[in-house]
């Protein structure tokens, strides 16, 4: 939800300068992801991924790409999911990703509010 306050920061605080873990390898997780899809020659696919992701106006500074003109890197994704999936499918986590026990099962946490 965009005003949940979750355990690591608020969406509606940080959605429009963008809020991102510094020390993460964004560029090598993208060539890892994709090698392990089967996809050849990574390297020039993640450029062309950086690339489009330029020509549509977004930051790529942390994939080795430049910074948005605007200067305002923020952007949300939000996935709809069944509330019968959401275990299967999905999971509490702690910043960088570690499972929140205190939150499992995720759907009980979600039905709370």
């Amino acid at each position: 939800s965009l005003s949940a306050k979750g355990p690591e920061m608020c969406l509606a605080k940080v959605f429009v300068s963008g809020y991102s873990c510094k020390d993460v390898p964004f560029r090598q997780i993208l060539e890892n992801l994709l090698q392990s899809c089967c996809f050849p020659e990574v390297a020039k696919l993640a450029d062309g991924i950086v690339k489009c992701a330029e020509r549509h106006g977004l930051d790529t500074s942390m994939f080795g790409g430049r910074a948005c003109k605007s200067g305002l890197p923020g952007h949300a994704l939000q996935i709809f999911i069944r509330r019968s999936l959401v275990d299967r499918l999905a999971y509490a986590a702690h910043p960088y990703g570690p499972v929140d026990e205190e939150r499992m099962p995720l759907s009980s946490w979600l039905n709370g509010d």
